[in-house]
């Protein structure tokens, strides 16, 4: 026997006088690129190869003078984290300085330090004997100080769980006695490398349209880091996150997240070039009416030392390029 097939359901009547919200456009895929010059292998291959930064150290001046800085440790970590890395970058070798165990040292010492800073007030200014019971309690303020000025100093981490990396911890009590220190160990330690960016950001005070100055700075191709080592150099340029604010753009539906660019390397005279532009043809017609919005930039760095090609990662809005020296 034949059975005969269910009719099928009816289709609902479409709605009259109403417009449908017109959906996001799908993100395209970036497509990998090679440009000349460009070394064969991996990235992370290479920078396996290369593995943790060290410094040559030539004689035996150099040697002591590192390892007396890789023993201060404890008392440069009491300088703010923008001046610890800084220096660590001038030392460029984590063998001898490294900003996260900087401060954790100056933390421990600070345990150690203002409990007897704390006494030897007390004893100076005869509010307690040296052992007496009295002592105690000095003792106590001491530590006290020391834990509280940690947790103020590192609160992002104590009570958000940022990891010490991403923070810009504040100095001690004491940071500006360590200052001059920190800028005289930088000096010795030469330059490695360079560096551009904003160094203040502004206020937003709550509004919508308010544009950061390190949005800017990235649409301009400002915001890099060239880290010198004596192997290679490692260049960090950050691209745009986010669409400038304007009217125009929430005509077109413009997401606020910016796309990616397309961008061009090269070695050329001595320098490493990246040429960057918007592609995405909703985007530019910002450039002609958004301020602060160029369609295109150029970075150009110089290097000190030859190189024997680059090899370069794009993610999450960050261009990374290593670039092995010959004399390596």
């Amino acid at each position: 026997p034949t059975v005969a097939a269910a009719p099928a359901p009816p289709r609902p009547a479409a709605a009259r006088g109403k417009v449908e919200k017109a959906t996001a456009k799908p993100k395209v895929a970036r497509i990998a690129k090679t440009f000349p010059g460009e070394l064969p292998a991996e990235f992370d291959a290479i920078a396996a190869q290369l593995g943790k930064p060290k410094r040559r150290v030539r004689g035996v001046a150099g040697r002591l003078g590192l390892l007396l800085v890789g023993a201060l440790q404890g008392v440069y970590g009491a300088a703010p984290g923008r001046a610890l890395r800084e220096l660590e970058a001038a030392v460029s070798d984590h063998r001898f300085f490294r900003t996260e165990l900087a401060i954790a040292a100056n933390v421990m010492l600070n345990l150690l330090l203002y409990p007897c800073v704390c006494g030897a007030i007390a004893v100076t200014l005869g509010w307690a004997g040296l052992f007496t019971a009295d002592m105690r309690w000095w003792v106590a303020l001491g530590l006290f100080i020391a834990v509280g000025e940690a947790a103020w100093r590192l609160r992002e981490s104590f009570f958000r769980g940022v990891p010490l990396a991403e923070t810009t911890p504040r100095g001690a009590l004491y940071a500006p006695l360590v200052l001059p220190l920190v800028a005289i160990t930088k000096s010795l330690a030469g330059s490695r490398g360079a560096a551009s960016g904003v160094g203040f950001d502004g206020f937003s005070e709550g509004e919508e349209r308010y544009d950061e100055k390190l949005e800017r700075a990235r649409r301009y191709g400002n915001v890099y880091k060239l880290e010198e080592r004596d192997d290679a150099y490692v260049l960090r340029v950050e691209f745009p996150r986010r669409v400038p604010p304007t009217s125009l753009g929430t005509q077109l539906g413009l997401p606020a997240e910016m796309p990616d660019y397309d961008f061009e390397l090269a070695l050329r005279d001595g320098a490493f070039v990246v040429h960057a532009k918007v592609i995405d043809p909703d985007v530019r017609k910002l450039t002609a009416v958004a301020p602060a919005f160029p369609g295109e930039f150029t970075t150009q760095v110089a290097l000190r030392d030859p190189v024997t090609g680059f090899r370069h990662r794009y993610e999450d809005k960050t261009l990374e390029v290593i670039l092995p020296k010959a004399v390596a």
